[in-house]
């Protein structure tokens, strides 16, 4: 995470993931439902933390592949020969030229969607391997839990909100009716890829 924080009560900001799974009161589920098993949290974890970096890598690709083609376009021959008839139409595009290729290169978003890609892509197998070792006895659990930690530690700093959006994700995939979901504004929401809303709140959906 982030990609780790927890949003089992409300995220960290160090990252996607971090004491969701130690603490007994952020696990009961909406509407008076069974406290979840060490199983269920462990794949809930899982889940989160692999949504909250696949919608981090989409963003990062994204925007890359705007700013690339943004790049080419303002600095093609076409539009040189067009700026050239019309001046300040020409600096326009030269400045943003300019501004797209250092952005792309300063912020290494092309680097940052691949490292995101991989965890994603490590917290999906970790979902996979405790799939297949059910029912878990307590070492297995604890060798999962583990394995979290090691990832949570490759993490970046956390986006809350796109951790929250993943952790509602992740409740309604695995419990649905169920589920717990906290609540995001809409401000949180157009700006989580943007800001990192540490002192957000995100309350619980009753």
């Amino acid at each position: 995470m982030g990609h780790g924080e927890s949003a089992d009560a409300e995220p960290a900001a160090a990252g996607p993931a971090a004491a969701a799974l130690a603490e007994p009161a952020a696990i009961q589920p909406a509407g008076g439902a069974p406290a979840r098993t060490l199983t269920e949290r462990l794949k809930a974890e899982a889940l989160r933390c692999a949504l909250y970096n696949g919608a981090r890598r989409n963003f990062y690709e994204v925007t890359d592949n705007v700013l690339k083609f943004a790049t080419v376009l303002t600095s093609s021959g076409a539009i040189a020969a067009f700026g050239h008839e019309y001046g300040a139409v020409g600096v326009t595009f030269s400045i943003v030229a300019a501004v797209s290729a250092a952005v792309d290169l300063v912020f290494g978003l092309g680097r940052k969607a691949a490292e995101h890609a991989v965890l994603q892509r490590r917290f999906h197998d970790l979902m996979a391997d405790i799939v297949e070792a059910e029912p878990l006895d307590a070492a297995r659990a604890a060798r999962f839990e583990g394995c979290l930690h090691r990832l949570y530690g490759e993490e970046r700093p956390a986006m809350r909100a796109v951790d929250v959006v993943a952790y509602n994700a992740a409740q309604a995939s695995l419990f649905g009716e169920t589920a717990k979901r906290l609540a995001v504004t809409r401000w949180q929401a157009l700006t989580r890829h943007l800001l990192p809303h540490n002192a957000g709140a995100f309350p619980e959906v009753r």
